[in-house]
């Protein structure tokens, strides 16, 4: 295999980025796996890979992580691949502890009470090691590098974000740490929505959005991506539940193709909601300078 680096920050153009999330291992998520082949292999300027949780929908099951990591070593031996841990990388335990612990349940999903201990994080962090002690962060479950022109940014749904919290104050220092001159361009990458107009996951990510929803607009994040609800909506800027052209987009991607199918029970469109369909796709964002990008969802 011949191992490529995404180009060093600046402004180089055009650059392109593959995203999905919840992707799983079925005949779908094969398919939506070549689409990303197709669009990313063979760029001159090596592009990178941003999925948003669940990988392999192992559930505790171990030989399902190597069976899904061979399914798609013909996309990641070639795209260097950028994660967040989804709920089923975490399937966490029955019993926590009330001391305060570097990563521990805190949105509404999964419950403790519903859910395997038999995952905790283990084969996502020693499968998949993330780039974090290089931007400062003391744990690989949320990370940020920069490749070409973008800042990646990669924070856990289900661990501490209140202010206080270790992954509070690392985002904090971490926008702190950002030069729009060599990366204008902020993606924001995590696992629970915070903008969802689909009936499944209302809420979970509340906390996680009333946490750290005023970082990301003072930063002026450009895209907020994630996964956990199975299918695609696209937003327009909005901050705090309105409308706003110096917010960031949210966009939901978790109709990667895994094995539990897309989600149809949808609400009321709100008023930043333009679009969303129920179907499996994963998306490409092309960044042409420094103010410009074109998005495309393949389904």
């Amino acid at each position: 295999y011949e191992f490529l680096q995404p180009p060093a920050p600046g402004q180089v153009y055009p650059y392109k980025l593959g995203l999905a999330a919840d992707i799983g291992q079925t005949s779908l998520s094969e398919k939506n796996m070549n689409v990303l082949i197709e669009g990313l292999d063979g760029l001159e300027n090596n592009p990178v890979f941003l999925l948003g949780g669940d990988l392999s929908y192992a559930d505790g099951f171990n030989p399902r992580w190597d069976t899904w990591s061979m399914m798609f070593e013909p996309l990641i031996s070639k795209v260097q691949m950028l994660t967040c841990p989804g709920n089923h990388e975490v399937r966490l335990p029955t019993h926590l502890g009330s001391q305060p612990q570097p990563c521990h349940y805190s949105a509404t999903s999964p419950q403790p009470s519903q859910v395997s201990s038999s995952e905790q994080f283990v084969n996502y962090d020693a499968r998949f090691p993330t780039p974090y002690k290089a931007s400062g962060s003391t744990s690989p479950h949320w990370f940020s590098k920069e490749v070409g022109p973008v800042h990646v940014i990669s924070l856990c749904s289900y661990c501490a974000t209140h202010p206080g919290s270790w992954q509070y104050e690392w985002l904090v220092s971490d926008f702190e740490s950002i030069d729009r001159e060599k990366t204008p361009w902020v993606i924001v990458m995590t696992h629970a929505p915070w903008y969802n107009s689909n009936s499944a996951h209302q809420g979970e990510a509340e906390p996680h959005r009333v946490d750290m929803e005023e970082l990301l607009y003072d930063n002026g994040v450009d895209i907020f991506m994630n996964g956990h609800v199975h299918s695609y909506e696209r937003s327009i800027g909005v901050y705090n539940g309105c409308l706003n052209e110096c917010a960031p987009n949210f966009i939901t991607l978790g109709d990667g193709g895994n094995y539990e199918g897309t989600y149809y029970n949808w609400i009321q469109p709100p008023p930043w909601s333009v679009v969303r369909e129920s179907s499996f796709g994963v998306a490409f964002l092309e960044i042409e300078n420094a103010t410009h990008a074109y998005w495309n969802w393949t389904r």
